[in-house]
């Protein structure tokens, strides 16, 4: 039992399970035994958040609504039915047909909900998107002040709320209008334009974006009229008349950006209901878990002192001593932490040791690459004097008119510019083509027959993939002095590259002599100790080179047959030259 009860696990859930979560879990359950029910409804309430949602979308679609109104009002297809003549009744006919073509299809802009367009010309002759039962409304007081105020507020738009009856419907729904004079190109006046939308379309996508549901929720114009409510015979009243006798609500009121007023009437008694009982329980659940958080820091206190040394040891490991190691007379989890902790330092110093000969051999790979660049140093003259030479040699076979040495040399020039180049091991594809090109100038100067070059990239990105400096040359120089000897006629060197995965293959053919098995076989071996590097390199030296800047993985194969040529192909890394 001693043995079990000093387990590391044991020891501090004992302690949390005692002191923090049966204390904590018997204090949430009486609280929310008292508050389970309410706790719903207040966690929701963000009233001021919900005005946010409020705002956008009424400012959304009363933006939609004016743009549309807008476009309407301003298309040159209304200006034309509006100014068109009226006398005849098919002149009228075709006029009304014109309009409610237009406003139908403007119809289709508000996505929100849908409206209906009221167009009144000069005479008063209405065009609507609904059926006017009476023609003589717009006679009347009420629909007289409001086209007065649109056509005094000229080209802004004009907000108010009316019923339909006011609108020649027969109808006593309530609607809001957004009104606009229409005015052609040359700020003639043609008419008025309204856009009406039904006012309990509006309010239930305003009712939609409050988040406390009980509360009365009111849209109310810049002169205090309520203009969309829940209870439709609050609309036409008083907005301070009506919250004057709302002593037991919580009125909050914020203004919208179209001067509009968005309120909302909430109970108190719903509001504050549960505020007394939670300011209680979270008091006690807070004074009780600062007194069982101490009690817990002292007993921790002494759990966390192998923590600490083992900690001392990691920094000593980190330092570089791998020869720390944790001891302890326990046997609960910090002791097989601390094990873990010794087994770890014995392999980072196994690890740190490997490394370290991994260093010292990539260390003999480097100073193998600087031997085969220094023996390539060893085998150049001074660049600048050849190239000075080479270059008044070649303004001497100018003079003369002799322009093929002049174009051989100059080749050759750049064939050794890029031979003596040092500071890269690498070339593009493109850069090792050129080479070969250069090198065949030079070569064909004392070579009777003419050598077909045949290049063929699988695709033009191909270009820019590295492989090692000077790889193709010591194939190609084989391929004229083994291959092409005798004399044979229609010399050619095919050079392929494709892409095979993660590959880049590079096949070299000639239709030269071939090889027997036992000339393959002696070539392939062949070494370069006893030429300088720079006359011939040799397969087996490009091997080893392959070897060295590759690894296993890159290789290279070699057929050929008497009479059939011979073919040489590389398997490199795929590379793109990202310079």
């Amino acid at each position: 039992m001693k043995k079990t009860f000093s387990r590391l696990q044991i020891k501090i859930t004992a302690c949390i399970l005692c002191f923090v979560i049966l204390p904590v879990m018997g204090l949430n359950l009486l609280l929310q035994l008292h508050m389970e029910n309410r706790i719903l409804e207040n966690t929701n309430f963000a009233f001021e958040n919900a005005v946010i949602n409020v705002d956008n979308t009424l400012k959304t679609l009363l933006r939609e609504m004016g743009v549309t109104l807008n476009l309407l009002s301003t298309d040159s297809s209304l200006y034309e039915a509006l100014s068109s003549p009226k006398e005849t009744f098919n002149n009228e006919l075709r006029t009304r047909i014109a309009i409610d073509g237009i406003t139908t299809q403007f119809q289709k802009y508000v996505f929100y909900c849908t409206v209906d367009f009221l167009i009144l010309d000069t005479r008063q002759t209405a065009y609507s998107t609904y059926y006017i039962k009476d023609h003589t409304v717009w006679d009347s007081e009420v629909t007289t002040g409001f086209l007065d105020a649109i056509k005094e507020n000229n080209l802004n738009y004009t907000y108010f709320s009316t019923s339909m009856r006011n609108l020649g419907k027969e109808s006593d729904d309530i609607v809001l209008c957004i009104g606009k004079t229409i005015r052609n190109y040359k700020k003639q006046y043609l008419g008025q334009a309204l856009l009406i939308v039904d006012e309990e379309k509006l309010f239930r996508i305003l009712q939609s974006s409050t988040l406390y549901t009980d509360s009365i929720n009111l849209l109310c114009s810049q002169d205090g009229e309520i203009i969309s409510a829940k209870d439709k015979s609050l609309i036409g009243e008083s907005y301070q008349d009506y919250i004057a006798h709302k002593e037991d609500y919580l009125v909050l009121s914020y203004p919208l950006y179209n001067k509009w007023t968005f309120t909302s009437l909430i109970r108190k008694a719903d509001l504050y209901r549960d505020s007394s009982y939670s300011s209680l329980f979270m008091l006690g659940d807070l004074a009780v878990i600062l007194c069982f958080i101490g009690a817990i820091l002292l007993i921790l206190h002494s759990f966390l002192k192998p923590i600490r040394t083992l900690k001392e040891l990691m920094v000593n490991v980190e330092k570089g001593d791998f020869s720390s190691r944790f001891h302890s007379n326990t046997s609960d989890e910090l002791t097989e932490l601390g094990t873990s902790f010794n087994h770890m330092a014995e392999q980072l110093s196994i690890l740190f040791e490997r490394t370290q000969a991994q260093q010292r051999k990539l260390l003999e790979q480097e100073n193998e690459k600087e031997r085969f660049r220094y023996m390539v140093l060893q085998s150049q003259i001074n660049p600048h004097l050849m190239f000075n030479t080479l270059n008044n040699i070649k303004w001497m076979a100018i003079l003369n008119h002799d322009e093929p040495v002049a174009n051989t040399i100059s080749s050759f020039g750049r064939l050794l510019e890029k031979t003596l180049k040092s500071g890269n091991d690498h070339f593009t594809i493109r850069e090792e083509l050129e080479y070969i090109r250069e090198y065949l100038q030079v070569v064909q100067l004392h070579i009777p027959q003419k050598i077909a070059l045949d290049i063929c990239l699988e695709e033009d990105s191909l270009y820019e993939c590295l492989i090692l400096k000077m790889l193709f040359q010591p194939v190609i120089e084989n391929s004229i002095l083994h291959g092409f000897k005798g004399n044979l006629p229609n010399p050619c060197i095919s050079i392929c590259i494709c892409r095979q995965e993660a590959s880049l293959v590079c096949s070299i053919a000639d239709n030269g002599s071939g090889m027997t098995e036992k000339e393959l076989g002696q070539i392939y071996c062949q070494r370069s100790t006893s030429q300088k590097l720079s006359h011939s390199i040799g397969l087996s030296n490009t091997k080893e080179r392959l070897k060295l800047f590759y690894g296993s993985d890159a290789s290279v194969t070699v057929t050929s047959a008497p009479l059939q040529g011979t073919t040489v192909t590389f398997f490199l890394p795929y590379q793109i030259n990202i310079r």
